[in-house]
């Protein structure tokens, strides 16, 4: 099906491989995402980029979207490939906390929209180490997703951080305390702030 030229087929195809997975599924897509014909092209966009949803552990595709977010020509592929990778990067079990926050800095001057910076907040949230609340801080200046920043710097703070000290914990609290629109979020970092001795 994936070598049909009739490009419904060949959309079924890939669709049927993304499925079953593995690397010849994905090399099936990559190649259909050079596809002279555009419906097929922008298929397989699609296709990569929820395939973290399917197959996490699959490096390749994580390589493939990282391609794909940095270098497409059409911006929308190039949102596709960033959503994606995000997505792999948050899902992949194999990567530690310093790993994914190294990738979601790698990717970050390709981020221009709030979309996706709320994707990176949710990787870096789920990342208690100082380089994510670091990150996250510096996020959290940006008004359409300070509060996403916030929440996730309220839900890292809380722990014991190699390389931040409780003062330093206790100042981005003090900040999202002060600085939070959202009374729950207020809430919880005074409730975090006072549980931080």
């Amino acid at each position: 099906l994936t070598q049909s030229r009739d490009n419904e087929l060949h959309m079924i195809g890939l669709h049927a491989l993304a499925i079953i997975g593995g690397p010849d599924a994905l090399a099936a897509v990559n190649s259909a995402i050079e596809s002279a014909e555009t419906p097929v092209q922008d298929e397989a966009v699609r296709i990569l980029s929820t395939w973290p949803n399917n197959w996490p552990e699959d490096s390749e595709a994580g390589q493939a979207l990282l391609i794909l977010a940095t270098s497409a020509e059409k911006m929308s592929h190039q949102v596709l490939g960033l959503r994606g990778y995000l997505q792999y990067i948050r899902g992949n079990k194999k990567l530690s906390n310093e790993q994914k926050v190294a990738k979601v800095k790698d990717v970050r001057s390709h981020i221009k929209r709030p979309e996706e910076e709320r994707q990176a907040i949710a990787v870096l949230g789920e990342a208690p180490i100082a380089s994510a609340l670091e990150l996250l801080t510096a996020l959290a200046e940006d008004p359409a997703v300070a509060e996403e920043a916030y929440s996730a710097i309220v839900r890292i703070a809380g722990q014991d951080i190699r390389g931040v000290s409780m003062d330093q914990r206790r100042q981005v609290l003090q900040t999202v305390a002060e600085k939070s629109r959202n009374d729950e979020t207020r809430q919880r970092a005074r409730k975090t702030l006072s549980g931080v001795r």
